[in-house]
């Protein structure tokens, strides 16, 4: 009896023995198991996906992962990995904010030249605007629409959309605010690595939609009260020249997009930055979390972007407001 409980006692304390050495392994493996999430979920969901030589990916980005002991010292091989992905756009954000990203990635710097004040032209200026705040948003949209309202009162001939340094954040104030300039129907598409083409439109009753080509709707966002231009039904769609720069990205790249194919709209100055892309936020096992570009940007005559988006006429930054202003009054 005696030895038969020596034996269960040994064997209980060689399963704990076990367990003790599996977690150390677990515990030990934690960075290389972090890093196959991240491939995992890029593998299936990337932009260019399909472009990408997985194999090849997999094999640099372990390796440089290999002797990692902490998460912390993985962040190099997740820089290798989003580099990889052949874009900028996507970034990791750790559990207490810090981010790693694609080292080419950022805009270029530019110091746009003031535009002059002209009674025959609407000035409109579209900064960044991020958060979900839904106070903070509506005041955003109403501050944009009633300087529309304000311009429109004096006849102007056209409309100058000043994009200039809009870095991007939430797309849906931004195109709701500039809507009444816009103009009604569907002014651009997500197109996902699958083919499924999503679309974003505007209407003048103050509403942003997302739809899908099974007319789904998706997102929304409604701004009461929204404004219409006083002449619209004269001209449904007035003269807007967009004035861009290299640091228009992502949700402003949405709005120069909106434009492209819009009768009476035309663009000056710079390529945009190259964040074309829409992101999707995967929460990692970690509590970080991978904002991964899936989708392309395309305008609504179906062309699709991803890289920078050229506008119509390139010019420097001085030369492009006055063109801008001489094509409005052409």
């Amino acid at each position: 009896m005696r030895l038969k409980q020596a034996l269960a006692i040994l064997f209980m304390i060689g399963l704990l023995a076990c367990k003790k050495d599996d977690d150390l392994q677990i515990r030990k493996d934690l960075p290389q198991l972090h890093i196959e999430e991240i491939i995992n979920i890029a593998k299936r969901e990337a932009v260019y996906r399909h472009q990408i030589d997985w194999e090849d990916l997999e094999k640099k980005v372990k390796a440089k992962a290999a002797n990692a002991k902490t998460i912390e010292e993985t962040y190099p091989a997740i820089e290798l990995a989003l580099t990889l992905l052949q874009e900028f756009h996507s970034m990791y954000v750790s559990p207490i904010g810090e981010t790693v990203h694609n080292p080419d990635r950022g805009c270029n710097e530019a110091f746009p030249n003031p535009v002059p004040r002209d009674e025959a032209i609407g000035y409109i200026k579209i900064n960044s605007m991020a958060g979900t705040d839904p106070r903070a948003l509506n005041a955003y949209v109403k501050a944009m629409h009633d300087s529309i309202q304000i311009a429109d009162e004096r006849e102007v001939k056209g409309w100058i959309v000043d994009l200039r340094g809009n870095r991007g954040g939430n797309m849906a104030p931004m195109l709701l605010g500039v809507g009444p300039i816009l103009g009604n129907g569907i002014a651009g598409y997500f197109v996902d690595t699958d083919d499924v083409w999503k679309c974003w439109q505007y209407d003048d009753i103050g509403r942003l939609s997302v739809c899908s080509t099974s007319k789904e709707n998706g997102g929304r966002m409604v701004q009461k009260e929204a404004y219409r231009l006083i002449r619209t039904n004269l001209n449904p769609y007035p003269k807007v020249a967009l004035l861009v720069d290299g640091e228009v990205a992502s949700s402003g790249e949405i709005v120069f997009i909106s434009f492209i194919g819009r009768p009476n709209a035309r663009s000056f100055g710079s390529p945009s930055c190259g964040a074309s892309t829409e992101l999707r936020s995967y929460r990692l096992n970690n509590g970080a979390r991978l904002n991964l570009a899936r989708a392309l940007f395309a305008d609504r005559n179906l062309k699709t972007y991803g890289k920078e988006v050229l506008p119509d006429e390139i010019l420097p930054d001085k030369e492009a407001v006055a063109r801008a202003i001489e094509w409005i009054k052409e």
